[in-house]
C-alpha cells in the first residue's frame, strides 16, 4: 500500500523531474519555432534538415494552423478556465511567438478567404482550404483551423469562421463508414492551378474523429445534427468493439491507434457511452500493446495513391487523443482511480518521445514522423503535435501529484455543494456560468451574502461577506490577476468562520480541505516537524481548492508573548518553521487558504504580515437585524410560513 511518506520520498521526485525536463524541452522547441519563422512568407517550412539549409517554403495551410495552435498552447492563449494553476511561462520568447502568431494567422486567413481574385475588382471567391496532400475543404485542415479560430461571429476572421462552421456541418451530414470518399475532394486545383496529389480515402476512425472535433470546437449542433451524430456514434461504438475483439487475436487487424480514436469519438458525443468497465478494458488492451510498441504506432492508413503510397496518422496524434479522453473522464470521479494507470501509459510514451528528439545546428530541436527514420530532419508539423502532448502530459502530472498526495494523506476533504442562491447580483451570472448554484437564473434571488452577513448595522467595514466577495470570490471567478490567496478570519466562537470557508468553496466549486492540530500530531509528538513538512508538501501540490487551518494557534503563537514563553509542548518551536511553510504556500498561488482563530492577538505578527496573509477579516456575532432575519428564515423554512416576523 502506497503511503504518503513513501510517495513524497520517491514517486513525487520522479514526477517533478519529468515536469522539469518537459519544461526545458518546450522552451527549446519554442526557440526553434521562432527561429524558423519566415518574416516574408509568414509561415514555417514543412521540414528542417541538418544538411540542407534551403528548406521548401511552399505555404501549407494545415501546417500553419498546427503551428499557430502550438504557439497558443505554449503561450497559454487558449483559455483553460478561470485561475490557471499551472502556467507555463516563456518570458521574452512569449512576446516573439505572439507576434509571429498574429502575422501567420493574418496570412492564413487571407489565403482561405482572399478579398480579391488576381488583384481585380471582381467578386471575391468563396472561402476554401486547400492542401497538396488532402485536397480541397478537407476535414484535417478544417479541424486544425477550428482549433485556432475564436468562437464568435464577428471580427476580421468572420468570413473564415462562417465557412468553417458550414463546412463542419456539411461533413457531419455524411455517413462516416459508407460515404468516406465524400470527405475529400481532389478535383479542384490549388494556388496557381497546381493540382493536389490525388488519393483514395480509406475507412479509418481518424477522419470521422476530426470531423466531430471540428463540430465541437465550432459549436455545430442542432436537431438535424443530433440525428447525424447517431451515425457517428454507431460507427465509433462498432469500430471500438471490433478493435477490442481484434486485440485478443494474434496477428489480426488490431490497430491500437484506431481504438484510441474511437474512444475519444464516443466521448465527444454522448459521454454516457463509456462506462468504467469499458474504459478498464481499453486500458488493459493499451497496456498490453505497449509491451510491443511504446507508441501505439498506427498501422491503418486513411489515404492511398494509385502507386501504393499510403498516409497514416502519427503516433502522437493517438497519444493526444488518449490524453484528451482521460482528461474528459476525470471529470467523473468514478474514473479517478484510473489516473495512476494512464499516467504510466503516458510516461512510457514520453520516454519514447524523449529518445526520438532530434537536435542539431544552433539550438534547433524537434521531432519527425515515426514513419520516417531520419535523424537529420525535423518536421515542424509533427513537432507542433508533440508540443500539445507535452503540455497535456505536464498538466496530467501536476494533477496526478495533487490527487495522489491528497488521497493518501487522508485529510478532511469536503466536496463542493451547489448552493440554492448566488452570493449577490454581482456574482449571479458568474456562478450560473460555473454551475455552482441549483436555482435557475430567473429564480435566483442572489441572497447568500445577505443571508449569512452577520453584521449589517456598522457599515461596510464590518461586512465580511461583502469584502470576501469583492476581494476573493469575484477575482477568482473571473480569473483576474493579481488575486488574493490567503485570509485570516478571527472573532468569537460560533460566528461562522467555517461557514465562510464552506460558502466560498461552494461558490468557486472548489474542494475544502480542513487542517487541524490533530493532523500535525498524526505521526506522534516527536514527528511534528516532519509531519508539518509532509502536510505542506501536500497542500502546495493542490490547485483550485480552499484550505482551512482551523484553530492551529498553538503552532503559530506570538513568540514575544507570555503564552509562548510558558508553552511546554512540542509546538513551542513550530512558529519559525510555519513562517516559511505558509510563505511557500502563498507564493505557489494555486489555492486559497484561510486561517481561522478565536484569538487573533495570539498569532505571531510575522504570520499575519502581507505576503503570507493577504487580508484580515473580523467576524462578529450577528446584530439584532441579522438575528431577526435568521430567525424569520428559520421559521419560514421549518413551518413553511412566509412573511413572518420574529
Amino acid at each position: 500500500m502506497l503511503t504518503l511518506d513513501a510517495y513524497l520520498s520517491d514517486g513525487i521526485h520522479r514526477d517533478r523531474e519529468d515536469i522539469a525536463a518537459i519544461e526545458r524541452i518546450l522552451a527549446e522547441t519554442g526557440e526553434t519555432i521562432v527561429q524558423k519563422f519566415d518574416d516574408k512568407t509568414k509561415d514555417w517550412p514543412y521540414e528542417i534538415r541538418r544538411k540542407d539549409p534551403d528548406e521548401s517554403r511552399e505555404f501549407s495551410q494545415s501546417t500553419t494552423a498546427m503551428m499557430i495552435h502550438a504557439i497558443d498552447l505554449l503561450r497559454e492563449a487558449v483559455p483553460r478556465g478561470p485561475c490557471e494553476p499551472y502556467p507555463f511561462k516563456l518570458g521574452a520568447l512569449s512576446e516573439r511567438l505572439g507576434e509571429q502568431r498574429k502575422a501567420a494567422f493574418k496570412a492564413l486567413v487571407a489565403r482561405i478567404a482572399p478579398s480579391e481574385k488576381d488583384g481585380s475588382e471582381s467578386e471575391a471567391p468563396c472561402p476554401s482550404t486547400w492542401s497538396g496532400t488532402y485536397g480541397t475543404d478537407d476535414p484535417l485542415t478544417l479541424s486544425f483551423l477550428a482549433e485556432i479560430l475564436p468562437v464568435r461571429d464577428s471580427g476580421s476572421d468572420n468570413q473564415v469562421w462562417r465557412y468553417a462552421k458550414k463546412r463542419a456541418k456539411d461533413l457531419l451530414h455524411r455517413d462516416p463508414e459508407k460515404d468516406i470518399s465524400g470527405f475529400f475532394d481532389f478535383s479542384s486545383p490549388g494556388p496557381e492551378g497546381k493540382p493536389p496529389q490525388k488519393s483514395t480515402p480509406l475507412t479509418n476512425a481518424f477522419i470521422p474523429l476530426r470531423v466531430v472535433r471540428a463540430c465541437r470546437l465550432l459549436d455545430v449542433r442542432d436537431t438535424e445534427d443530433e440525428k447525424n451524430e447517431a451515425n457517428y456514434l454507431r460507427y465509433f461504438e462498432s469500430t471500438l468493439h471490433d478493435q477490442l475483439s481484434y486485440s485478443a487475436i494474434p496477428d489480426s487487424r488490431f490497430d491500437p491507434a484506431e481504438l484510441i480514436f474511437c474512444l475519444e469519438g464516443l466521448l465527444r458525443l454522448p459521454e454516457q457511452s463509456v462506462d468504467t468497465r469499458l474504459f478498464d478494458r481499453v486500458l488493459d488492451v493499451l497496456e498490453a500493446a505497449q509491451n510491443t510498441s511504446a507508441h501505439w504506432r498506427p498501422n491503418k492508413p486513411f489515404l492511398r495513391s494509385e502507386r501504393g503510397l499510403v498516409l497514416f496518422p502519427i503516433s502522437v496524434e493517438a497519444a493526444n487523443s488518449l490524453r484528451w479522453s482521460c482528461a474528459a473522464l476525470d471529470k467523473d470521479e468514478r474514473f479517478h482511480p484510473y489516473s495512476e494507470r494512464y499516467i504510466a501509459l503516458f510516461r512510457r510514451f514520453w520516454e519514447w518521445l524523449a529518445a526520438r528528439r532530434v537536435t542539431f545546428g544552433s539550438g534547433k530541436s524537434g521531432w519527425h514522423s515515426d514513419h520516417v527514420a531520419d535523424p537529420d530532419s525535423i518536421q515542424l508539423w509533427d513537432t507542433a503535435q508533440v508540443v500539445g502532448f507535452l503540455l497535456g502530459y505536464r498538466r496530467s502530472l501536476y494533477n496526478h501529484i495533487a490527487r495522489t498526495t491528497l488521497r493518501i494523506s487522508r485529510f478532511n476533504v469536503r466536496k463542493p455543494e451547489r448552493a440554492r442562491q448566488s452570493w449577490s447580483d454581482a456574482t449571479r451570472d458568474k456562478q450560473q456560468t460555473r454551475k455552482t448554484v441549483i436555482a435557475e437564473a430567473a429564480n435566483d434571488k442572489a441572497s447568500l451574502r445577505k443571508d449569512f452577513e452577520p453584521v449589517t448595522s456598522l457599515g461596510n467595514y464590518f461586512a465580511t461577506y461583502r469584502k470576501v466577495e469583492e476581494e476573493f470570490l469575484i477575482p477568482w471567478l473571473e480569473g483576474i490577476s493579481p488575486r488574493n490567496y490567503s485570509m485570516l478570519l478571527y472573532g468569537p466562537p460560533g460566528t461562522g468562520k467555517t461557514s465562510v470557508a464552506e460558502n466560498l468553496a461552494d461558490a468557486l466549486c472548489f474542494r475544502l480541505i480542513t487542517i487541524t492540530v490533530s493532523d500535525f500530531l498524526a505521526g506522534g509528538g516527536g514527528e511534528v516537524e516532519a509531519r508539518a513538512k509532509m502536510i505542506f508538501d501536500v497542500l502546495e501540490a493542490q490547485a483550485n481548492v480552499v484550505i482551512l487551518f482551523d484553530e492551529i494557534d498553538e503552532l503559530v503563537l506570538d513568540r514575544s508573548s507570555k503564552r509562548h514563553r510558558e508553552q511546554d509542548t512540542v509546538f513551542k518551536f513550530m512558529t519559525p518553521g510555519m513562517l516559511t511553510k505558509l510563505n511557500n504556500l502563498r507564493r505557489a498561488e494555486r489555492s486559497i487558504f484561510i486561517m481561522a482563530t478565536n484569538y487573533a492577538y495570539r498569532i505571531d505578527p510575522a504570520i499575519r504580515r502581507t505576503g503570507r496573509i493577504d487580508e484580515n477579516y473580523l467576524l462578529l456575532p450577528p446584530d439584532a437585524a441579522s438575528r431577526r432575519r435568521m430567525l424569520t428564515d428559520f421559521l419560514s423554512s421549518t413551518f413553511r410560513i412566509s412573511g413572518g416576523e420574529a
